[in-house]
């Protein structure tokens, strides 16, 4: 499933570039979300499995966000922004999908199967029976977390799609200065993915998750507020954006 679905997305950007309409765009950018879909919960699964309860959170959190930040939100913006710029869109868009295809060998030469754990039949002592959809729906934290995942994805990628737009159409800013005020969104979210999870592992999750929360108010308010120094707006930035590690 992993080595299908990073094939199957990398191909997506690749399509992406080909697209000689708006419909045709929409269609290859629709595919790549229903098929990248299944790639973070077959990993996390696959990391919690080979985790220690000790170091769960951290582990997963840097799985879900050092890599993918690192180059998608931080090395990209200051890459394919000059391509585009000085090329165009298409070849940034066939570029896009090669890391995706070196993951894939990545995936296929390292990743192994784990171990099934065996478990105790149900009704004996320590087994459970399997719990159904509407049965973990039924747990107050399963409804908090749905409900935080859905405003947590919707800043998250509100900022992606609007922040480089509101910079150079509202602030007037360059496209160089955009690009590397963007860059910081997924420096932060690298150095963060260390940070956050690793604190919820000692802290508790609660105390985190609404610290790191409210931490996120910075990104639009400085955005919107802060008309000074381009520097600090991007340390605002940087440490608004720390939210983001609360999502693993």
């Amino acid at each position: 499933m992993l080595l299908a679905s990073a094939i199957a997305f990398s191909l997506c950007s690749v399509l992406s570039g080909l697209a000689g309409s708006f419909l045709a765009l929409f269609a290859a950018r629709f595919l790549m979300g229903l098929v990248e879909g299944p790639f973070m919960p077959v990993c996390q699964s696959l990391l919690a499995s080979e985790s220690d309860d000790s170091r769960r959170g951290h582990n997963m959190g840097v799985m879900q966000n050092f890599g993918s930040n690192f180059l998608g939100s931080f090395v990209a913006p200051l890459v394919l922004v000059p391509i585009a710029a000085h090329w165009n869109w298409r070849v940034a868009f066939f570029l896009a999908g090669v890391p995706g295809l070196v993951l894939a060998v990545l995936i296929a030469r390292y990743v192994h199967e784990p171990q099934k754990k065996s478990q105790p039949a149900a009704g004996s002592a320590g087994g459970a029976s399997a719990m159904s959809a509407v049965a973990m729906l039924g747990h107050r934290n399963m409804i908090l977390c749905v409900l935080m995942s859905i405003f947590m994805v919707a800043w998250m990628v509100l900022g992606w799609a609007f922040l480089p737009l509101f910079y150079v159409k509202v602030r007037q800013l360059s496209a160089g200065e955009m690009s590397v005020l963007m860059s910081l969104l997924g420096l932060s979210a690298a150095f963060f993915s260390f940070v956050v999870p690793g604190l919820s592992d000692r802290l508790g999750r609660r105390p985190v998750v609404a610290g790191c929360s409210l931490l996120g108010l910075l990104v639009p308010l400085a955005a919107l507020y802060w008309h000074g120094s381009l520097y600090v707006l991007g340390a605002l930035i940087f440490i608004g954006w720390a939210a983001s590690g609360v999502l693993p």
